[in-house]
């Protein structure tokens, strides 16, 4: 993965190699941000005001049958308990890590994933809310 640290800007004004995506496209409705720390590290947030589907996603180049791990810190506040929450997931799949709701600190989380036989790249996602299960919070 590139970038996973979230260091690197892009002349975009992004992270590098990362993108965002959101079922509701209106900045009222949900706000993604990234910033550099102090020590050089990088963060990404979603915050969404109103119900939706936001991501960072970075499309990743993979080996066919294989297994890959995929972790990420993530912590959360005021994010529904009654919807998908905070997690990482591969797009298109269903594949996804445990979620996270209300206000929880700084968590792990661990996702497993083995490709198909055809896969050559997967998309990689920090997602708040998901299909069908539109969520707010940060």
């Amino acid at each position: 993965m590139r970038n996973g640290d979230f260091s690197e800007a892009a002349s975009s004004g992004l992270p590098e190699g990362w993108t965002n995506e959101s079922w509701l496209k209106s900045s009222t409705a949900t706000e993604l941000t990234w910033a550099q720390g102090e020590n050089g590290l990088g963060s990404a947030s979603i915050r969404s005001r109103e119900p939706n589907d936001a991501s960072w996603v970075q499309s990743v180049g993979v080996s066919p049958s294989t297994w890959y791990r995929v972790s990420a810190w993530v912590r959360t506040e005021n994010v529904g308990t009654e919807r998908m929450g905070a997690y990482v997931a591969v797009m298109d799949t269903f594949f996804y890590s445990e979620d996270l709701r209300g206000t929880r600190p700084w968590t792990p989380l661990v996702l497993w994933v083995k490709t198909g036989n055809l896969d050559t790249s997967i998309k990689v996602a920090l997602r708040l809310g998901g299909y069908s299960s539109l969520n707010t919070g940060i």
